[in-house]
């Protein structure tokens, strides 16, 4: 079964003739292949559904980056147990990083918003 792990960011927030917040939400990245690692390792990600949005900021992917690699210094130190597990976390690691260095992500930009979209 494919699932497709898709991040779009909101931009461009304005108010409306009728007061109401407008704003607007750019696709940006899918983490096809690396997805359930992604979840798993990322606060507000663990308990979506299938086709469902949450919202998270920066810092939730930099906070998932963090824990990954402390996983992989464990999975490495305890070697051959964990060969699959290692190379999955790799993947995702290495996909995370390239999202964040893309997308120029900080610890202090708790205002970016980001809508992550589950379907499988």
């Amino acid at each position: 079964m494919g699932v497709d792990l898709t991040v779009s960011e909101r931009t461009d927030y304005r108010t409306d003739e009728k007061g109401r917040t407008q704003y607007t939400v750019t696709l940006i990245y899918n983490f096809e292949g690396n997805a359930y690692k992604i979840i798993e390792y990322t606060e507000n990600l663990a308990e979506m559904a299938n086709c469902t949005t949450v919202t998270v900021n920066s810092i939730h992917f930099i906070d998932a980056l963090k824990r990954m690699k402390d996983d992989m210094l464990f999975i490495e130190h305890d070697g051959e147990h964990y060969a699959n597990e290692e190379r999955k976390l790799k993947s995702a690691i290495e996909d995370l990083e390239s999202f964040i260095e893309e997308f120029n992500l900080t610890e202090d930009e708790e205002d970016r918003i980001f809508e992550v979209h589950l379907w499988f």
